[in-house]
């Protein structure tokens, strides 16, 4: 995922809190955009921003490998020309 992902999961999952009245959400972590970003590299370092990049690459490889190497045999067993 973007580091834009990571901090738009973050800032939703804080808001479910805050929503159920959890009492460890009695003060949000992130005010917005600019203040996650700010603090999680202070407090996580830069790289806490591609949090989730690794599995999501795996996911990618995954599905277009798959996709990429069924079409020759598809487009074979359906006779398709175009």
């Amino acid at each position: 995922t973007n580091p834009l992902e990571v901090i738009k999961t973050r800032l939703q999952l804080q808001g479910e809190i805050q929503a159920r009245g959890a009492a460890a959400a009695a003060a949000p972590r992130y005010k917005g955009v600019g203040d996650a970003i700010v603090k999680m590299a202070q407090q996580e370092g830069v790289l806490s921003l591609q949090k989730g990049l690794v599995p999501g690459m795996i996911y990618q490889i995954f599905m277009n490998g798959t996709r990429l190497g069924c079409y020759p045999t598809l487009k074979g067993l359906f006779n398709y020309d175009g």
